[in-house]
């Protein structure tokens, strides 16, 4: 589930839970772009939303790939073989941020208890706060 999180602009980040994002399901690292949070593009004309769609798309999917190769191969193993959908750290961080794994919840124990004893509020912004 996502969007969750209520009250965040209240803290003074930047991050939109209702915008466009992506997250790191090892650590839960989060990245959104000043274009993800200007997102719909309704007053563009549909040539320039869509092209505005298109690179902050491709914003997206280049972190991913750029911080999938912050984590080594053993750990992207590790999370795919456990069945989860993200680490219980990884469940911590994006609970905060109102991403909230509800099978990890329901059938990981681990899970369970990191979202427990985590932060309600996260304790820093996401990254791709720069235009």
């Amino acid at each position: 589930m996502a969007g969750l999180a209520i009250g965040l602009e209240t803290l003074g980040l930047e991050f939109m839970p209702d915008k466009p994002f992506i997250g790191c399901r090892v650590c839960g690292a989060i990245y959104q772009s000043a274009i993800d949070r200007d997102h719909p593009f309704n007053d563009l004309p549909e040539h320039m939303a869509l092209s505005r769609a298109y690179e902050a798309m491709l914003r997206r999917k280049e972190w991913s790939q750029r911080h999938a190769r912050t984590h080594t191969s053993q750990e992207h193993l590790n999370l795919a073989m456990s069945g989860a959908w993200c680490t219980p750290e990884a469940a911590q961080k994006l609970a905060a941020c109102g991403v909230i794994a509800m099978s990890d919840m329901i059938f990981n124990q681990e899970s369970a208890c990191a979202l427990h004893e985590g932060s309600a509020v996260p304790i820093n912004d996401v990254e791709g706060v720069k235009f």
